[in-house]
């Protein structure tokens, strides 16, 4: 009787730290009431773009909207399977080393492509645009602190 408490306290252990890993990385991921709009529009409405400036960056952002709901997706789905790695491990191990640097390396990618959008944006703006656009991203960073 007393094994069958000990699996199931286990069990339960495990599928607590699976569920805080996952709440956890998504609120890191989807901060909520960082922003009182879309974050995309509150920006632009600080830099003050023309609409010129609005037609070039439109491709560029599309791309990015694109691409960073892609990598949303997997970042959703590898939490999910480190959730489920988590439930079926006894201990630490190899499959959820393994689950766990999947997710990291998203998170990683996610990161690259939004530094990468930061930079396609600069070459269409003013010497003062980009003086606000790195405050706002030296804000931004520094809130995970």
């Amino acid at each position: 009787m007393k094994r069958i408490y000990k699996d199931l306290r286990s069990t339960i252990l495990v599928a607590l730290i699976a569920f805080i890993t996952c709440w956890v990385s998504n609120i890191w991921i989807f901060p909520a009431g960082r922003y009182h709009t879309n974050p995309d529009e509150w920006l632009k409405a600080q830099l003050n773009l023309t609409q010129e400036q609005h037609k070039k960056l439109e491709l560029v952002e599309q791309k990015y909207v694109h691409d960073r709901s892609a990598l949303i997706s997997k970042i959703k789905l590898a939490n999910q399977e480190l959730a489920k790695v988590l439930v079926e491990e006894k201990q630490y191990s190899i499959k959820v080393q393994k689950a766990s640097e999947y997710v990291e390396k998203l998170q990683a990618e996610l990161k690259e492509v939004t530094l990468k959008h930061f930079f396609e944006m600069q070459p269409t703006m003013t010497p003062e645009q980009i003086q606000i656009m790195n405050q706002v991203a030296i804000h931004a960073l520094s809130q995970h602190e």
